[in-house]
């Protein structure tokens, strides 16, 4: 007899809402972080775990929001396991950076 399980009861805990344009869902969000260049810098990598029939067709450059943050897909979705669910590697997408200056003086800030 097959082990039968309900992917939805994986969703349950802690997932955050996502957004692909039209298509909506639950996903986890894993966040590794890694020191390079004897520390001068950091590395910080996004891994999204979602229902593969939801965001299995997600493609490189795809936008989506996660709790209202933007990222990008940074390679395709990869299935885990019997394929119900999928990895989706990510990139945060960061505002653009512009420089003002107010009462002569310069002031950095978010477009």
């Amino acid at each position: 007899m097959a082990w039968i399980e309900d992917p939805s009861v994986f969703m349950e805990m802690d997932a955050k809402s996502v957004t692909a344009g039209a298509i909506s869902g639950e996903g986890y969000l894993d966040q590794e972080s890694e020191l390079i260049l004897n520390g001068e810098a950091v590395i910080v990598d996004y891994l999204l775990t979602v229902k593969t029939e939801t965001f299995g067709g997600l493609a490189y450059g795809d936008p989506l929001k996660i709790e209202g943050i933007d990222y990008k897909v940074e390679y395709r979705p990869m299935k885990v396991d019997d394929g119900t669910f999928c990895r989706v590697p990510l990139v945060r997408v960061t505002p653009e950076r512009t420089v003002r200056w107010v009462n002569g003086k310069q002031v950095k800030g978010t477009t």
